[in-house]
């Protein structure tokens, strides 16, 4: 009795690690009807990772130019344009250019304002630069010589549009009678480019006719307030 006992219980026992080792899956049956045990199914192997897609440059977006960075300088290839880089007529420029309108020669002028002895004054290659023009412009004025100097202070002013040349053809067009021609040297002078050198020049043609321009001037400026 024992030793069938104890087969049994060995049987038993292999079965239930047999069970273990390969479990079942019971599918629901209807109610009633017998259960059937199926083997349980294996996961699918998963997929090989598909290789990236190939590179392909006609069919890569091109950037938005409007997306790019604005640089100051010219792309490659690009031509640089020149009148950002060099001013108008910069290379044509003649320094020596003798101003129009003078009512005499330039020889004779600078003789007769003191530059005789002056090594360019018996040529037309005077340096008739905007401070050149501004300085004999003043001592056209204190000479008597309205006309030259208003045709200084034009050459003066296509070089510089300074205030202190707009004001010296002012008083020089007063002094000429020309008043019209004066209050628009005043107009002009408060668009142009201020000048640390007008208070001095001012001073230096201290007198009635200056005096008369000034007074014009303020009145001027009181409007544009």
């Amino acid at each position: 009795m024992s030793r069938r006992f104890t087969t049994c219980w060995i049987l038993g026992t292999a079965i239930g690690l047999i069970a273990l080792a390969n479990p079942v899956h019971a599918q629901p049956a209807d109610e009633g009807s017998p259960v059937t045990l199926q083997p349980p199914t294996e996961a699918p192997a998963p997929a090989p990772d598909a290789p990236p897609p190939a590179y392909d440059e006609e069919a890569a977006p091109t950037p938005d130019a409007a997306a790019q960075p604005n640089t100051a300088f010219p792309s490659p290839g690009q031509p640089a344009d020149v009148d950002t880089v060099l001013p108008p007529e910069s290379e044509t420029f003649n320094p020596f250019k003798v101003p129009e309108g003078l009512t005499m020669d330039a020889p004779h002028l600078l003789g007769i304002l003191g530059y005789g002895g002056h090594p360019c004054a018996s040529s037309d290659c005077f340096p008739f630069t905007a401070d050149q023009c501004l300085e004999l412009a003043i001592q056209c004025i204190g000479a008597g010589l309205y006309q030259d100097a208003i045709a200084l202070a034009d050459h003066g002013l296509t070089l510089k549009d300074y205030q202190v040349l707009y004001y010296v053809r002012g008083v020089a067009e007063l002094a000429a009678g020309d008043c019209d021609a004066s209050v628009e040297s005043a107009h002009a002078l408060y668009s142009a480019t201020p000048s640390t050198h007008l208070p001095y020049v001012i001073e230096r043609l201290a007198g009635p006719t200056s005096g008369r321009f000034r007074i014009a001037l303020d009145a001027i400026g009181e409007r544009l307030r």
